[in-house]
């Protein structure tokens, strides 16, 4: 007789304690994961014939948090389509919400409701996206500016650490250290001090799709940005962009000042190569109107100003500005001892760290493999671990596969990290690697990681993937030991031959933190951006922030 199965979806967290707390609630069955990532790339059909497939006793959906989920009513109603008994919502904290047929009756009211919300919402933005005045002001031919406000229009962001966080909270940063103390009005508290910080909550959330809550908080954050902002002298509005993210165009046609946009890339690409849109017009909409707004683009790579131009957009607004670190807070100088010691590390061991997001672009696979020809090699000395800190689409499959690495202590996964904690992890290694890979298209690398400006401040040797400006930043021999994107084999010889010279590892460390104190703090970063705000030339008037520049 076969044991009762439950499906389980791991949406974050670990594996082994959804494992605890589903067979705590059904005892003796058989579990069967099923892929996040796959469900994620797949899009509404994909999904939709994925849930058909399943039968069993339950799908369970599993997660660090119920309250982070950002679709709750589209989980509930998963199970018109899955052939299960019952949808379960369970998270760390031990909840287990039951979703079954009668949840579904009595949430109808809700449903149409939100189908309503939806509806009018893409109908509101389309129509503005349309038929709207969607230029901003123009850049003041005079002085540095002052009065910045930065806008960052996600309510529903709960990220702690990572690459966007690291750049939030480095670009303020920087530019205060230049003597910009900006306005923040955003949608969410962030994970560290922001001084000037005005949340303005999201007052409606009974929307069925993410997407029409992005989209609806881009008028409601509009118009509260308006009033906090009412009397006041304001030069520009700087938005970092993000998925169906309008709100610093309209606010800054509406106020008649310059829109300062910081793109990181399209949307559009992600949408069509990594995350499918459910809207994918709408989504395109969108970022053509906040790309013709912006009186400035702020792109942190060559390939993205590239691609903008060849999008027509006017090379004269794209500014080339590289992720930077704040090299006081990320120093050689932390002791390293505790951590390692918590994490398991002798003081023999050479540990090799990665941080980041463990999502596409990252390298995860060639890292994994090449932990696994590492792991294989039983003569290798001296002692070689691997630290792996962070969160992401890919973690839960990589640990899988490397569960024979983690029971035997040669892997540590910490999961999320504070940011502010990150540099206590990075201190604990010896070699740190950036394993990205190419674009899956033949599109130029467009990333500029912040960790790898990170890396460089803490001193160590580097082993990063030799990929546009990734290579630019990272000299070959000097800085880093460069190695073809992925190439498990040569990643594993290059980080087998680091451990064995402790020499090397020191001089590549030196050169790296030189090179990063020279060419890349948030302070150089946020001076570029003020520079690239004055004019040309003002009857001769001094450059201000060229000194900023060269700190």
């Amino acid at each position: 007789m076969s044991l009762p199965l439950v499906h389980v979806v791991l949406m974050s967290g670990e594996k082994a304690d959804a494992e605890r707390l589903i067979a705590g609630h059904f005892p003796g069955a058989e579990l069967s994961f099923v892929s996040k990532r796959e469900l994620r790339e797949s899009g509404i059909r994909g999904q939709i014939r994925s849930l058909r497939s399943l039968r069993g006793l339950s799908l369970v959906f599993y997660t660090e948090s119920i309250s982070d989920i950002a679709e709750p009513q589209l989980l509930l109603w998963t199970g018109i389509f899955h052939g299960c008994e019952t949808t379960i919502l369970a998270d760390a904290a031990g909840s287990w919400r039951r979703l079954d047929r009668a949840a579904r009756l009595r949430a109808i009211p809700r449903l149409m409701a939100s189908l309503w919300n939806d509806a009018c919402v893409i109908l509101r933005a389309w129509s503005y996206l349309k038929f709207s005045r969607h230029k901003s002001g123009e850049l003041q031919a005079a002085g540095p500016p002052s009065g910045m406000v930065y806008l960052y229009p996600f309510p529903r962001d709960v990220t702690l650490a990572g690459g966007a966080m690291s750049h939030i909270k480095g670009f303020l940063s920087g530019m205060e250290a230049a003597g910009q103390k900006l306005d923040v009005i955003a949608g969410r508290e962030f994970p560290f001090e922001v001084h000037g910080l005005r949340v303005v909550p999201c007052e409606v959330d009974d929307y069925l799709l993410r997407e029409c809550l992005t989209l609806a908080y881009n008028f409601q954050i509009g118009a509260a940005a308006k009033k906090i902002l009412a009397g006041r002298q304001i030069s520009a509005i700087y938005q970092r962009y993000g998925r169906y993210a309008f709100a610093g165009a309209k606010l800054a046609a509406e106020l008649n000042v310059p829109l300062v946009l910081e793109y990181n890339g399209s949307e559009i690409w992600v949408a069509k190569h990594w995350d499918p849109a459910r809207l994918p017009r709408l989504l395109a909409a969108c970022e053509n109107a906040v790309l013709d707004a912006a009186a400035k683009i702020i792109v942190v790579s060559e390939a993205l100003k590239q691609e903008l131009v060849g999008r027509k957009v006017a090379a004269e607004k794209i500014v080339v500005n590289p992720n930077g670190v704040d090299p006081a807070a990320f120093s050689p100088q932390q002791n390293s001892g505790e951590t390692r010691r918590r994490l398991g590390f002798s003081d023999d061991d050479v540990v090799v760290g990665f941080t980041g997001t463990f999502s596409y672009w990252h390298g995860i696979i060639p890292l994994q493999q090449a932990i696994s020809l590492i792991s294989a090699r039983s003569e290798r000395s001296p002692s070689i671990r691997f630290l792996l800190i962070g969160e992401g689409p890919l973690r839960s499959e990589m640990k899988e596969h490397l569960r024979e690495e983690v029971a035997n202590g040669t892997v540590a996964f910490t999961g999320r990290i504070g940011h502010d904690e990150v540099v206590q992890y990075l201190a604990a290694a010896d070699v740190l690697v950036s394993p990205h890979v190419p674009m899956p298209d033949g599109t130029p690398f467009f990333g500029s990681p912040t960790k790898l400006f990170e890396y460089m401040a803490m001193e160590k040797a580097i082993v990063a993937s030799r990929l546009d400006q990734i290579a630019e930043v990272l000299r070959d021999g000097m800085d880093a030991a460069l190695v073809p994107p992925g190439d498990a084999n040569a990643l594993a010889e290059v980080i087998v031959r680091l451990a064995a010279d402790p020499p090397l590892r020191r001089r590549l460390g030196s050169s790296a933190r030189a090179r990063v104190m020279e060419h890349y703090t948030w302070q150089q970063n946020a001076a570029r951006v003020l520079q690239s705000l004055q004019p040309k030339s003002v009857d001769g008037a001094r450059d201000l922030t060229t000194a900023a520049v060269n700190q």
